[in-house]
Parts: C-alpha cells; sequence; structure tokens
C-alpha cells in the first residue's frame, strides 16, 4: 500500500490527505467507510479530490467501483467538475464513468444522491460536443440505481441526451419502465423533474413514431397538479394537440383533473396557432384548407420546432381519406384516389415525406397535376399497405387500379393470444400496484390525521348550519383569477429554459 499512496500524514491533527484517505478507503468495510470515511469525503476540497497522489497514481486506476463505491463516486466527480473547468479532454473519465455505472454498488449511494445527480450533471455538460457519449453511463446508472421504476432527477437528463444525440431507440428500457413510486426516503423529486421526464418522453416517443406513447406521457405532464402553469406545460400541449391529430383526427379534450391554470393556458395565445390548425383538420377533409392553414402558420411552427410534425398530420389525414374509401368502395383507380383525397391539387412536400415527395423527382417537372397526382396516390397506397394500414393490391394491367380486401388477421393465432395474455398480466399488474399504493396512503399517518381534521370540519359546519364551501378550506386553492390574464401572472417561466430549443420533429 505504501507504494500507491506514500507516507500519508504526519500530523494527526491536520486534514488529511488524499493519501490518507486513501488508505482509509482500502482498509475499511462499507459500515466504516459509510461511518467514517464519508464525512471526510464531503468535507474535502474539490481540489484535493481531483489531483494525484503522492507517488503520482491515480485515484480513479486505483479504486475499484465495486469494492470503493462512494470513494469512487466523489474523485469521479471532483475530476468531471475539474473537466469542464479546464476543457480537458473527457475520452479517460467517460471509460471510468462507463466502469463506475457498471459496477458500483447501489445501496451505497442512497445516503449521496446528490453526488449521484452531481454525476448525471457532469457528465451530459462535458458530453456538449458529443451528447452520445453520456448515453449508455447515465442508462446504466438509472437502470442499477433505481431499477428504472423510480423517478429520479437522472431521467430526464438521460432522455435530454438522447433527444440531442438523436439516439431515441437508446432510452427504451428505461422509458418503457412506467415510473410507479417514488423512493422518499432517498430523494425527493420536484415538480421540474416529473414535468421533464414526460415531455422529453414524449418527444422521444414522437422520434420513433410511437405517437400513443408520446400522447400518454404529454397527458400525464399537462394533467399535473398546479397552482401557475410551467413553460413545460404549453409546451407539451403543442405537442399533445399534434400528436391528438395524428392518432385520432381531432383534438382530445384535455383530463377533467387537469389544473384550470394550464386549461386555461392551452386555450391563450400561446397555443392558437395550434387550436386554429386543429379546427382546420377536424371540420374540413379538403387537404387544401389544411394546407392553408398549415402555411398561415408556418412561422409560429418552425419557431416552436414542431413544423415536421405538423406536416406529418397533413399526410394523416390524407390516409384517413384513403382508409375511408376503403369502407366504400372494393376497386378503384388510383386517378379517382388521387382526386378524391385532394392529391392532384395539394403541395405534396406537405404530403409526403421528403424521399417521397413526387414534385422533388427528375420526372415531375414535365408531368401535369393529375400523372403527379397519380405516381403520388401509388406510393402512398404502397407505403401504408407495407405499414398495415390499408390491405389492397395495385394492377397495373388495369391501368392502375387498386382493389381493396378484408383484414387478413383473424385475431386467432398463438401470438395474438400470448400478446393479449401479456396485456391482461400487465392491466392485473397495474391494479394490484394501485391497490398496495392505497392502502399506504390510507395507512399512513398524515393521511389519517388529515381525514380526522376534515371529519371534525364537518361535524362542526353540520352543527352550526353553516354551509360548505372551498373558502372553507385551509389554504388557497390556487392563484387569484381576477383580471391576471395571460400576461405572464400564471407562468412560471424562471422554471425551465423553453424545451423548443432542444429541436423538434
Amino acid at each position: 500500500m505504501a507504494s500507491f499512496f506514500g507516507h500519508g500524514n504526519a500530523n494527526s491533527s491536520a486534514a488529511p490527505s488524499l493519501d490518507d484517505i486513501m488508505m482509509m478507503l482500502h482498509n475499511s468495510t462499507d459500515e466504516i467507510v459509510e461511518k467514517n470515511v464519508l464525512p471526510l469525503l464531503k468535507n474535502a476540497s474539490q481540489n484535493l479530490l481531483a489531483s494525484s497522489l503522492t507517488q503520482g497514481g491515480d485515484p480513479l486506476q486505483i479504486l475499484r467501483p465495486d469494492t470503493n463505491t462512494l470513494g469512487y463516486l466523489f474523485v469521479l466527480n471532483a475530476r468531471l467538475r475539474h473537466a469542464i473547468t479546464e476543457r480537458l479532454d473527457p475520452t479517460f473519465l467517460f471509460t471510468m464513468s462507463l466502469q463506475f455505472s457498471e459496477l458500483f454498488q447501489p445501496h451505497l449511494v442512497y445516503c449521496v444522491p446528490g453526488q449521484m445527480i452531481h454525476f448525471a450533471t457532469s457528465l451530459a455538460r462535458l458530453s456538449e460536443r458529443k451528447p452520445g457519449a453520456a448515453i449508455l453511463p447515465l442508462r446504466n446508472t438509472i437502470i442499477r440505481w433505481s431499477k428504472s421504476e423510480f423517478l429520479t432527477p437522472l431521467h430526464s437528463i438521460l432522455f435530454k441526451q438522447c433527444l440531442l444525440a438523436k439516439n431515441y431507440r437508446a432510452a427504451l428500457p428505461v422509458l418503457d419502465t412506467d415510473i410507479t413510486e417514488i423512493n422518499m426516503s432517498w430523494y425527493k423529486p420536484n415538480v421540474q423533474d416529473f414535468l421533464l421526464h414526460h415531455y422529453y418522453g414524449g418527444m422521444l416517443y414522437i422520434g420513433l413514431k410511437r405517437f400513443d406513447r408520446a400522447f400518454e406521457m404529454f397527458q400525464l405532464c399537462l394533467s399535473t397538479p398546479a397552482q401557475v402553469c410551467s413553460f413545460i406545460q404549453i409546451e407539451a400541449f403543442r405537442k399533445y394537440a399534434l400528436v391528438s391529430l395524428l392518432l385520432y383526427g381531432r383534438l382530445i379534450s384535455l383530463h377533467k383533473q387537469t389544473s384550470h391554470v394550464v386549461l386555461r393556458a392551452s386555450r391563450s395565445s400561446y397555443c392558437t396557432a395550434y387550436l386554429d390548425f386543429a379546427q382546420a383538420f377536424e371540420n374540413s377533409s379538403s387537404i387544401n384548407r389544411v394546407q392553408n392553414e398549415l402555411a398561415k402558420h408556418q412561422d409560429v411552427f418552425n419557431k416552436h420546432k414542431n413544423l415536421g410534425l405538423a406536416k406529418q398530420c397533413v399526410q394523416s389525414l390524407i390516409k384517413r381519406n384513403i382508409q375511408q374509401l376503403t369502407r366504400t368502395y372494393l376497386t378503384l383507380a388510383l386517378t379517382d384516389i388521387a382526386k378524391s383525397v385532394g392529391l392532384c391539387e395539394s403541395n405534396p412536400s406537405y404530403v409526403m415525406d421528403t424521399e417521397d415527395a413526387i414534385m422533388e423527382s427528375s420526372e415531375s417537372p414535365s408531368t401535369d397535376q393529375e400523372i403527379a397526382g397519380k405516381i403520388a396516390a401509388e406510393r402512398l397506397v404502397l407505403r401504408m399497405v407495407e405499414d398495415g394500414q390499408v390491405f389492397a393490391k395495385i394492377s397495373a394491367k388495369d391501368g392502375g387500379m387498386v382493389f381493396f380486401h378484408d383484414q387478413p388477421d383473424k385475431y386467432d393465432s398463438e401470438d395474438t393470444m400470448q400478446k393479449l395474455d401479456g396485456e391482461i398480466r400487465k392491466a392485473m399488474l397495474s391494479a394490484q400496484s394501485v391497490q398496495t399504493f392505497d392502502q399506504n396512503i390510507m395507512l399512513s399517518k398524515d393521511y389519517i390525521t388529515k381525514s380526522m381534521a376534515a371529519e371534525r370540519n364537518n361535524a362542526m359546519s353540520a352543527g352550526t348550519g353553516s354551509s360548505f364551501s372551498m373558502a372553507n378550506v385551509g389554504g388557497s386553492v390556487g392563484p387569484a383569477m381576477g383580471g391576471a390574464g395571460m400576461s405572464g401572472a400564471y407562468l412560471d417561466e424562471d422554471l425551465y429554459q423553453e424545451p423548443s430549443e432542444m429541436g423538434g420533429y
């Protein structure tokens, strides 16, 4: 040991050196480290923890994350901060961070949640130029620290890095696990953690074209109890409105338990363009009117980084119109399909993806609108057949006739039964979790105390004949509504920098 750490500090009354701390870490059990060495780590300066040993050794190459979890974490955090300040090459620290995320002992870091949060934020800052480098260490840490089912601040940090790196699929091991609990014994989350988790999660699902899950994430973000409306929720509503059009063809009303300040913000000037676009989408089967509304608010959508998502709504309207034709006709010509859904009149750059835009193909300048519409209809029908949205065949011999078929899947296969059984099991587990959660609340001291107080107040009100109103409840239900409008009184704009800067779709 002496060859690694030197001779230590001769004066026992002085502050311990890094060699002294390292010696204690190596010679102590986890219980002793937590009791005696942890206070020294907390009081040690960042410069000391980021320095080398007397003999020039690197603490990160001497300590092991599995046997010296706490010491390794404190030294690693100090080194990360030093690398950020001095703008050092982060390659070595990324390797050490990945090693830590794979080997640390989760039960030991519950006593230092602040250090875990510092580890994640420092790693994210260090990877600003290469955000993908932080994804794997962050994901490993979340899975091993919280088992993915406890909400932590690390969730939103991971999701943000995946968005920046445009690596949406990398978040799925964490994202697909529903948050069911918050462990208040070692971390007290704030509302921002909850909002960002669901906002960023919704954005990731949009990137993966899983609009049903994106809708759920935005819905949870918007239904969060609030006395002021966060800008995160306004951004969530903007995307919620467009995803709702994609999924259901209309703007689904917000949940009845949504806070009145969030409802008011969703109807304000912050969301006017989205409400106008949704109204045009719902009330017209004409693609031209929807495209005109999109063109009218194009600058707003582009500013919010939602223009691509709005264009997908236009394309989905055409697909819905084609699906409607399958309910009426068994056979239909491609030219008739193009005319019925407005492909002959519409701007193909709004209708198709960039790679499929007919007017961008080499032959488009020489083709008339009808032929271009027929080509666009053919490609769109083929894409829908590939995606399982319609069941049809196109006959080239008959001049481009489309023959529609019924759904071939009778939902009686073994795979269908397994999926059904899996969904039933998930529903049963969810019901069991809710029941356990409800029982824990009913047995909690706070709930019993408040329930007894409420019963006494009700009994007193009944005895005096006074009527019950919200004014009798202790505390304010929400901010005063008088004349404040949406000029900023209901927006906590300092809560988080506008998330739309993160990019959109």
